[in-house]
């Protein structure tokens, strides 16, 4: 259990409802803002593309990732530390990731010119028995 979760836990009623109350209102202002309805527009209109559309809107988003893995990631960069490494423009070239790794240094995997500090701090459930800890920007949050 978290330090967090183990302080509100020990919180009288009223406390907890308004610790709740503040935690709902800081994920509001992370999810939401003036964008939120662009992005809505933006993931109805992708909802009525053909396969040929979604192809090409995948293969431009996957080069957009893998380059800024290759220039900005800590953990890519070491892989290929002459970038631009020769077939890293293609998935299958990349070595494949295991939470072992991620979970080793879970900092490596977030790009030089991000603070963390100001990123939003997730982690995933743990089906596995030990969860992963992600970090995310405020653009992501809202469009996810």
């Amino acid at each position: 259990m978290s330090v967090a979760l183990g302080i509100y836990n020990r919180l009288p009623a009223r406390s907890r409802s308004i610790a709740a109350s503040a935690r709902g209102y800081y994920l509001n202002w992370w999810r939401y803002g003036n964008d939120t309805e662009r992005f809505v527009d933006e993931a109805i209109e992708r909802d009525k593309w053909d396969a040929d559309q979604w192809s090409t809107w995948q293969s431009n988003q996957l080069q957009v990732v893998l380059d800024r893995a290759l220039r900005q990631v800590p953990h890519y960069k070491k892989l290929w530390p002459n970038q631009p490494a020769p077939g890293t423009s293609s998935l299958e070239n990349w070595p494949v990731l295991n939470k072992k790794q991620l979970r080793d240094d879970p900092r490596s995997f977030v790009a030089e010119d991000r603070r963390i500090s100001r990123m939003f701090h997730d982690h995933t459930s743990g089906t596995t028995g030990t969860s992963l800890d992600i970090w995310l920007t405020r653009e992501t949050v809202k469009k996810w």
